[in-house]
């Protein structure tokens, strides 16, 4: 057991003082979360389900039921209205039968409903007409099952747009048009989530799902029975996709999750002078992200470390000045995991990521700080999307071969 004091014994030497695991579904009670909305995540059994306003998400991937840690994401709004039930007026279909509840849906409820083509040799179609902002990069996105057909073909727009092609039987991605940026994501029970990214060129646009028969061709004559499963569209203003955000008559936003620790949840096992903070993530996307900020609640006194598009960094900034700034240089994958080290005391700086070769500042100045945020910037703000596996603290500032052990 670990003694009140910061000062460690040999054997307390290689003991976290503080050990946070969101692998396990619980949540350590010195953490403060909310969120001012519901959200969705997949629970163990890989069923999509909805948390309480200001209840954590421990997600699970949907597939392997393997735990992903704890979600933290940022404020988003799905802008498609009657996002489960396409059969209603919102929706416009063009020579396509939609029958409604026609087989069980992500969330294990009765609500996914079948889009068929007429036997007519044409393009099929269901679509929803959306003001949105030109310029703007937007991810759209649809739950999708084959039922008869293995294709479906997504288009942001009408007229000239291209398409994107997903195979819903192999999992797959076909053909994709200049300005799309597509995936798709298994979430069992032969389900998909397919994405579509791209920057709209004008305020109202048309967004389309299409039955199709084959990669690259919506034109052709269905037999009556045939069909595509479809459930959960989403529309959302962003370079990537988020989690789902059911809605019915209007536009609905989902709040950004803030897990913090302040007070003696906080000083209890913070060391002013020295210490060291490690983290787990797993990416959901590529870009700024930040894993955790230990501040003062401003800019100008914080020790913080990011995932980048390039790489990861940390920095020190005592009284607004850049005390440190470490950088690692790798390539970031969505769904790979990353444990990231940073040492601090006075004039003594590291910083590694995955057991890489530690860099180094020797000149540095250490803030006074008095809480921690996880997954967000310095006042609990600047979320994006990203799982914290876990995140463990020494009072020490350990030397650079156990920053390098400890993320290994």
């Amino acid at each position: 057991m670990i003694t009140p004091s910061f000062a460690l014994t040999a054997t307390e030497r290689v003991l976290p003082r503080l050990a946070l695991d969101f692998t396990t579904g619980s949540l350590d009670p010195r953490v403060t979360f909310t969120r001012a909305s519901t959200a969705t995540f997949y629970n163990a059994s890989g069923v999509l389900s909805t948390a309480a306003i200001n209840a954590p998400r421990f997600d699970y991937n949907p597939v392997t039921l393997a735990p992903m840690g704890l979600l933290i994401e940022e404020q988003r709004t799905n802008l498609v209205l009657r996002s489960e039930q396409f059969e209603n007026a919102s929706w416009v279909s063009l020579v396509t039968t939609v029958t409604a509840n026609a087989t069980t849906a992500p969330d294990g409820t009765l609500t996914g409903d079948i889009l068929v083509p007429n036997m007519v040799s044409t393009g099929h179609a269901t679509y929803q007409d959306i003001i949105v902002s030109s310029g703007v990069a937007y991810a759209h996105t649809v739950y999708a099952k084959a039922a008869g057909y293995s294709w479906l073909a997504m288009r942001p727009s009408s007229g000239t747009a291209p398409f994107a092609y997903f195979n819903l039987t192999a999992g797959t991605i076909g053909t994709v048009g200049a300005g799309l940026t597509a995936s798709i994501t298994p979430v069992g029970n032969g389900w998909y989530r397919c994405t579509v990214i791209f920057t709209m060129g004008s305020a109202t646009n048309r967004f389309h799902l299409y039955p199709a028969q084959q990669n690259g061709d919506i034109v052709f004559a269905g037999d009556g029975t045939s069909g595509i499963y479809v459930w959960g569209a989403q529309l959302e203003a962003g370079a990537f996709a988020t989690s789902y955000i059911p809605t019915t008559t209007t536009a609905l936003t989902r709040n950004a999750d803030v897990a913090s620790m302040t007070g003696t949840n906080f000083s209890s096992w913070y060391n002013q002078t020295q210490g060291t903070l490690l983290s787990d993530v797993m990416l959901t996307q590529v870009g700024t992200t930040f894993a955790y900020t230990v501040s003062d609640n401003t800019v100008n006194n914080q020790i913080y470390h990011r995932e980048l598009v390039s790489g990861g960094d940390c920095a020190v900034v005592t009284s607004n000045f850049t005390q440190a700034y470490l950088t690692k240089a790798y390539t970031p994958a969505v769904g790979s995991i990353y444990q990231a080290a940073i040492g601090y005391a006075a004039n003594n700086i590291g910083f590694t990521v995955n057991a890489a070769s530690v860099v180094t500042d020797t000149s540095a100045t250490i803030p006074t700080l008095d809480r921690l945020y996880l997954g967000a910037s310095f006042n609990g703000a600047a979320q994006r999307s990203i799982y914290l596996r876990s995140f463990y603290y020494w009072p020490q500032r350990l030397t650079n071969a156990e920053l390098q052990a400890f993320t290994s």
